[in-house]
């Protein structure tokens, strides 16, 4: 499989055809974006070898869209969580205090909300919805050990048939935008 950008139909054709192996490896790899901030902090972390920076920062397999990444962690070649990957990554910065909030903070959120009802069939099939709170990522799914990778496969590829993403994030800009009015 090449390395292009894939329409939200396509992204859930290529999950469908299984999370296995062998499925996984016809990904192509590729390098979603990181901050740099985080990658310094896990480089100057005694406890992060070689190996967890290279996951945190180097090239996964993944699928490349519109609007980011679905990127695939594996360990001894076992599909060990998927990632759901935002292109750009804004700071949205409140001008009443020294706080904000990354989009990828809102998107996951909204995301979440919007898939809720998928999370419990996701669960159910051994993949554990969580947020890591690193900029770039707007959730993440655990794939537990004895997880059913054809259901995950099948209730994920459901997900990017319904829920537009693109249209997600962008209503969380837009949202934003308009709070600071």
């Amino acid at each position: 499989m090449e390395d292009r950008i894939h329409t939200n139909k396509e992204l859930a054709d290529i999950i469908a055809l299984g999370l296995d192996r062998t499925s996984l490896s016809a990904w192509p790899l590729v390098t979603p974006p990181v901050c740099a901030a985080e990658l310094e902090n896990l480089r100057s972390d005694e406890q992060a070898d070689a190996k967890e920076i290279a996951d945190f920062a180097g090239t996964r397999r993944g699928i490349r869209t519109t609007w980011g990444f679905v990127t695939a962690t594996m360990d001894d070649d076992d599909l060990k969580s998927l990632k759901i990957h935002i292109e750009s990554d804004p700071w949205f910065a409140d001008s009443n205090s020294n706080s904000g909030i990354y989009l990828s903070d809102i998107v996951q959120v909204d995301l979440e909300r919007a898939i809720e009802a998928d999370l419990e069939a996701l669960s159910a099939a051994g993949a554990e919805w969580t947020d890591i709170g690193s900029v770039y990522v707007a959730g993440e799914l655990y794939i537990l050990d004895g997880a059913s990778l054809s259901r995950i496969a099948a209730s994920l590829a459901s997900v990017f048939r319904r829920i537009d993403i693109a249209a997600l994030i962008s209503r969380a800009k837009d949202g934003v935008a308009n709070a600071g009015k």
